[in-house]
């Protein structure tokens, strides 16, 4: 990595303005595709890297994003942060990663300093307790990002990015209706998100399409704040 490298010292030894070497570095459509190669080309060569910085400074952005979880002991919230690190850097933004510890309160306190820190938009998984979602709204309000994964809520409009969680629940009940289980539990968690309402749809409308009566007493809920607590529930619902 060559941070003593400018646009003007790569200008110069390809005999090119800086403003051509700026737009070929973004990949501006005004440059003609044989000049971006030629310049990307040298820059790699010379391990060049942009001042993150400064570029901030100039467009008036910090070039961070603020991720918000529940917890990083959690191998599918691993993959997403994986993918939007993916993607953050390819972009030259950093991304910081905070932890709620699914509890609203530490919720607050992570957006609270993800936002003095000036972070150009927040990626949020709100905590399953999360049912108050006005402090998000005022920020989006007041012109931050904010973009919601993975748990979704009516409660907020903004961009969202999730799964099909009815579809997930429904396909995986039937899997199981068609290797002769009928006795099927439901276990999920006791929030207003979508994508605990999602699941228990999913499951019902599969026990419907089968003829298989939903019996109220095998819809379980489980704490998920804490793996310890939440393994113990398990055992003793399964019982």
């Amino acid at each position: 990595m060559n941070n003593s490298l400018t646009l003007k010292d790569i200008a110069k030894a390809l005999n090119l303005s800086i403003s051509t070497i700026s737009k070929s570095l973004n990949d501006s459509h005004e440059i003609s595709i044989d000049t971006k190669k030629m310049v990307l080309e040298y820059a790699q060569k010379q391990h060049y890297s942009p001042n993150r910085l400064a570029k901030g400074l100039k467009e008036g952005k910090s070039r961070s994003i603020g991720v918000v979880v529940c917890s990083l002991d959690n191998n599918v919230i691993a993959q997403m942060l994986d993918g939007i690190d993916k993607i953050s850097t390819d972009k030259s933004y950093q991304i910081i990663i905070m932890q709620s510890k699914e509890s609203p309160k530490q919720e607050i306190a992570c957006i609270e300093l993800l936002y003095a820190g000036g972070v150009d938009g927040i990626l949020i998984s709100p905590a399953c307790e999360t049912v108050d979602f006005s402090y998000l709204q005022s920020l989006q309000d007041s012109g931050l990002p904010v973009v919601l994964f993975d748990r979704l809520s009516d409660q907020i409009e903004t961009h969202k990015v999730g799964a099909d969680n009815f579809k997930g629940a429904y396909d995986a009940t039937i899997h199981l209706i068609k290797n002769g289980y009928k006795n099927i539990a439901h276990l999920n968690t006791n929030t207003i998100l979508s994508i605990a309402t999602e699941r228990v749809n999913g499951y019902k409308q599969a026990l419907a399409d089968s003829n298989i009566p939903f019996r109220p007493e095998l819809l379980r809920s489980c704490d998920y704040s804490d793996t310890q607590k939440l393994n113990a529930d398990l055992e003793k619902k399964l019982r």
